[in-house]
């Protein structure tokens, strides 16, 4: 019994203090847009060390970071920029130009996929063509053997009839 109670005095203040971490440090990485689980758990078990390392992660709020076409420029599909005034529509000829540069993308992932069905048909048919030729390769190397089996015995029949 006092060895239960002395266990206890010793891991309580660890427990509470590995709960304490968990929620700062949950509370924490929230603001920053990731999960709260995430956070308590790496406070809990990593106490100090889990704070610093959700102090030190990147913002998922920022928006600096999101892929959206910067709004002073108009993208080009081909990677060069426009610079040029817009007279006030630069935000129309921004979502413009990110939408033709999303078109764009999306003909040369088609593009990429028509190539990769081609050349699956392509191995596709090569490998059927291979099982052609040898069904045809068996098939005359049995007829061949069944000829001269068939010429065996009709020499062996009409030689020992001469006999």
């Amino acid at each position: 019994m006092e060895t239960a109670i002395a266990v206890g005095i010793f891991f309580a203040p660890l427990i509470i203090s590995a709960i304490f971490l968990g929620i700062v440090s949950s509370v924490i990485y929230s603001k920053k847009g990731y999960s709260k689980l995430g956070g308590f758990l790496l406070g809990f078990f990593l106490g100090i060390v889990g704070i610093i390392i959700v102090l030190l992660s990147r913002n998922l709020n920022d928006r600096s970071f999101t892929p959206e076409p910067n709004r002073s420029q108009n993208y080009r599909t081909n990677g060069e920029y426009d610079y040029g005034s817009s007279g006030g529509n630069d935000d129309r000829l921004a979502e413009e130009a990110f939408r033709e540069y999303i078109h764009h993308q999306d003909r040369e992932r088609e593009e990429r996929e028509r190539e990769k069905r081609e050349d699956e048909q392509a191995k596709y048919d090569a490998y059927w063509d291979a099982e052609e030729k040898k069904e045809r390769e068996d098939r005359e190397y049995w007829e061949e053997e069944e000829r001269l089996r068939k010429e065996e015995e009709y020499n062996r029949y009409w030689n020992n009839d001469d006999e």
